[in-house]
């Protein structure tokens, strides 16, 4: 059998393998043979069926998409601002997780290099020493104070005027999540977000919470069923005002700003 036969038998073998890869989508694999050169993590962030938010938010070790499953919120709200100028504000850098800082490099990752990223972090010792090593290569601002102080947050706002994406993941107590709302959502920007995690500590006693008490962040959010609504006769607070609407799943709510 001559040369130019066994090449074409090779190059026809070769293509039968390479499609029967496509087509059993074992594109990880696929990728491998194409192009060695791309590092495991980008192959897997690109080719798997995840949603890239997820994919990140493992690589990181954040426990939004593994203790929480907040994959689906972020990449259905979230996935537009992807390098973009997007100005975004964090409450809560993490410094009582087992990765400090692990959110705060994910949305790094996931906005791009044109980000804005602000976080507010209670513990001025942890944040300035993540700070040291990490926030400064990433061009992540951190904000020291109280969330639950009114004051401390309108100084927030005075300095930074307005943001598309406001997150709360700080420390959870109902005075906290419901103290940061009223006073931040006014400096989401029109189209932008405010999001609260970690709504399973309305029903837990050592933040607060308690099955249907009116004190709590769960109730405070039902009661804006009737604020939003235009005939309602009674609003309890001028906050449905400023929403066109809010959607809500297991321990987070999202909520959109006219």
């Amino acid at each position: 059998m001559n040369i130019v036969i066994k090449s074409a038998i090779f190059t026809i073998v070769s293509v039968i393998i390479i499609y029967a890869l496509y087509t059993a989508n074992n594109l990880r694999l696929l990728q491998i043979l194409i192009n060695p050169l791309i590092p495991p993590t980008e192959s897997k962030l690109k080719l798997t069926n995840v949603s890239a938010f997820k994919q990140l938010a493992l690589t990181f070790e954040t426990d939004k998409v593994t203790t929480h499953h907040y994959e689906r919120m972020y990449e259905k709200y979230l996935s537009n601002y992807k390098n973009s100028h997007i100005k975004f504000l964090e409450i809560g850098l993490g410094c009582q997780q087992p990765v400090i800082g692990s959110s705060a490099r994910l949305w790094r990752s996931f906005f791009g290099p044109f980000a804005e990223i602000n976080i507010i972090e209670y513990d001025k010792n942890c944040g300035e020493a993540w700070y040291e090593k990490y926030g400064k290569k990433l061009n992540i601002t951190v904000h020291y104070g109280d969330q639950a102080n009114e004051k401390f947050l309108q100084t927030i706002i005075k300095k930074l005027h307005s943001f598309d994406v406001i997150v709360d993941d700080g420390g959870h107590m109902m005075i906290q999540q419901i103290t940061s709302f009223k006073t931040l959502l006014p400096s989401v920007r029109s189209g932008g977000h405010y999001i609260i995690e970690d709504l399973l500590t309305s029903y837990m006693s050592e933040f607060a919470g308690k099955y249907m008490d009116p004190s709590t962040t769960i109730e405070f959010i039902k009661r804006l069923v009737d604020d939003i609504q235009e005939k309602s006769p009674k609003k309890l607070t001028n906050i449905g005002s400023m929403l066109f609407s809010f959607e809500i799943s297991d321990e987070i709510c999202v909520f959109n700003v006219k």
